[in-house]
């Protein structure tokens, strides 16, 4: 059971929980506003879960158990938590390839992932698996509205969150709002909670942010501290 205080006429989180199998997350907001840490400190509670580690960030690597960085490989991983590194072929760098033969990839991952179930895919960023709101593997999308039947939890993060496609969002049972200073980018937001944002509440290179789950709106949430073994490489 979540633990509560009042915060002023709010109530905040003491303790950030990780979403259940089979439950979305998503993370809005600019970057270095600390999604990133926020999502890394849920992910290092979970036993069973993947990192689409498009940008190959060490980061990854300590908070995983192993490294994956074949595209083959990854899709024979069983337990545990997996950074997984994708190809250039993947990533869309291929010159033969190119766009479509990133999406066949991508769209083979998701089409696996649905299927093994019972674990986390987080992606640090949507728009490197999703090119845009309106280009998107097939698969992903499939896993997105079909997952929680198979226990799988699609997470994901977005700077720009127009440009990402809107199942994304709606899907994610749990929504954690950083600060955003475009308006359109505002906008989104504002629809995707329901009601209006306090934005001054969580000014730009605060760390703070807003907590949406099915029990409720918490926040402004307290800056996360990072845990001491994602701090030093192993």
């Amino acid at each position: 059971m979540l633990r509560t205080r009042p915060a002023s006429s709010d109530e905040i989180l003491e303790q950030l929980e990780s979403p259940a199998y089979g439950e979305h997350a998503a993370f809005m907001g600019n970057s270095g506003e600390g999604k990133t840490l926020v999502a890394c400190t849920l992910f290092n509670a979970i036993k069973h879960g993947i990192v689409v580690n498009t940008k190959h960030d060490p980061l990854f690597a300590r908070l995983c158990h192993k490294t994956i960085r074949n595209d083959k490989a990854i899709l024979h991983v069983a337990g545990g938590r997996y950074n997984y590194e994708p190809s250039d072929a993947f990533n869309g760098l291929s010159r033969e390839g190119g766009m479509r033969l990133a999406l066949a990839l991508r769209d083979r991952f998701f089409e696996w992932a649905l299927a093994a179930g019972d674990r986390v895919i987080y992606i640090d960023e949507f728009n490197d698996v999703c090119p845009s709101a309106s280009v998107y593997p097939l698969q992903f999308q499939k896993a997105v509205k079909q997952g929680r039947w198979r226990g799988l939890s699609i997470w994901g993060s977005a700077q720009e969150p127009i440009r990402v496609p809107s199942f994304a969002f709606a899907q994610a049972k749990h929504r954690y709002l950083f600060f955003l200073g475009w308006p359109a980018h505002r906008r989104l937001a504002q629809e995707w909670y329901q009601q209006p944002i306090a934005w001054e509440r969580i000014p730009e290179g605060s760390h703070k942010f807003y907590v949406k789950n099915p029990r409720g709106v918490y926040g402004p949430q307290p800056q996360v501290s990072i845990p001491s073994h994602l701090l030093f490489e192993r």
